[in-house]
């Protein structure tokens, strides 16, 4: 996977530079019905994550991202290099832009 990141989402694709941005320091991989999950090298970390109503695209970046900031994974240069995922773009019922309004708790540190 880290020779050839491009083999797990294809170019461009959230998997994909998520191993690349990180130079391989992170494995996320996308599974079925909006299930990603996220192995972090040599921290003894994993990371899953399930969207209830299995739709992962509009959500599973931004939500990993912010996990790995909360559990203070990424440096500032993945961060910047990831920034473009970080987004979800995505507005409710009111026309209101909706972003991850959440923290990891305290106690996962």
């Amino acid at each position: 996977m880290n020779n050839a990141p491009e083999m797990v989402a294809g170019t461009g694709g959230f998997c994909t530079e998520l191993i690349k941005k990180t130079n391989g320091k992170l494995i996320g991989k996308l599974g079925s019905d909006g299930v990603y999950c996220v192995a972090i090298k040599g921290l003894d970390i994993c990371i899953a994550i399930k969207i209830e109503d299995g739709n992962y695209s509009r959500a599973i970046a931004p939500i990993v991202i912010r996990c790995l900031e909360d559990l203070g994974v990424l440096n500032p240069s993945e961060t910047k290099n990831l920034r473009s995922f970080k987004s979800m773009n995505i507005t409710n019922a009111s026309n209101s832009e909706v972003n991850a309004a959440f923290h990891l708790d305290e106690a996962v540190h």
